[in-house]
This record gives structure tokens, C-alpha cells and sequence, in this order.
């Protein structure tokens, strides 16, 4: 995608405001920050990764901020369509299965969630896994909200 040097900078100014926002200290100059923002990575994401960041104890820095964003970015090339091959099942990683669950009104698993409710990785599939098969047979006209109402 890539692009000049003075759109990368002024795009490399903005996604480090976005993140000192959110407690992350970066700098624009970074780069891994650079190649991210010239692959087209948009400042949403490296949001994103900010807050997980900053919710995990204790609280990591800008490294782990953006190998968070490269493994997202590899992860949305993992499932982007590709000429010739079938489409990934949204199962296939951990994003896409995440992506699902936030589409079906589950939300993102809460891995730094450490109380005594954690929910365990397996179950937080398993849960996604199954909301998705009531989707599937969700009849027409209904949608998936009034059938989880009248099961309970």
C-alpha cells in the first residue's frame, strides 16, 4: 500500500496520540510502528492493542503492543480471501473466532479476566461454537435474539 514519507510521519503522529491515550507510550519513529502503518493498519487496531496492553498485569509496553497489531495483521491476511483457495473458517484463529463471537452478542473473550468467573479459553470456544449452530437454525424470519429469549 505503502506511501510517502511525510503521510507515514503525519499517520505515525496520530496512532501515537491515539495510544498515550489509552497509557502506552510509543514513538512515532518506531519501526515496526512505520511498516504497520504503511501495510495499511489502521489506528482502531493499534487502539485495540493499547487496551489489552493496559488491562494486563501488570501492564506491558509498546513491544508487546505491536506484536500484538503484526499478529492481528498476519491473523486478517490469514482469512482475507485469496484467489483460487476457499475461504478460512471463521474458527481457524483466534481473531476470527473472536470477530464471530462479538457478531453473535457474546463479546470478546476476557483472557485477563483472572477472578474466580474466568472463562477458560475451551469453554469460551465451546460457547461460541454453539450460539453459532443456533444461528444456523434460526428460522426464517426470527432472529437469533427472540429463539435465546424463549429458550430460557
Amino acid at each position: 500500500m505503502g506511501g510517502d514519507e511525510s503521510q507515514i510521519s503525519t499517520k505515525a503522529e496520530t496512532v501515537c496520540k491515539a495510544i498515550r491515550a489509552k497509557g502506552v507510550d510509543v514513538s512515532p519513529s518506531n519501526p515496526k510502528l512505520r511498516a504497520l502503518i504503511d501495510k495499511g493498519v489502521g489506528v482502531e487496531t493499534f487502539v485495540q492493542a493499547a487496551e489489552i496492553c493496559t488491562r494486563a498485569h501488570p501492564a506491558k509496553g509498546a513491544e508487546y503492543l505491536l506484536g500484538i497489531v503484526e499478529c492481528r495483521f498476519r491473523e486478517a491476511a490469514d482469512i482475507g480471501e485469496r484467489p483460487g483457495l476457499p475461504q478460512a473458517a471463521w474458527d481457524q484463529s483466534r481473531a476470527s473466532i473472536e470477530a464471530k463471537a462479538e457478531a453473535l452478542g457474546i463479546g470478546r473473550w476476557r483472557e485477563f479476566n483472572l477472578g474466580p468467573d474466568r472463562e477458560h479459553w475451551p469453554a469460551y470456544l465451546r460457547r461460541v461454537k454453539e450460539a453459532a449452530k443456533r444461528e444456523a437454525r434460526v428460522p426464517e424470519g426470527r432472529c437469533a435474539a427472540d429463539l435465546e429469549m424463549a429458550s430460557r
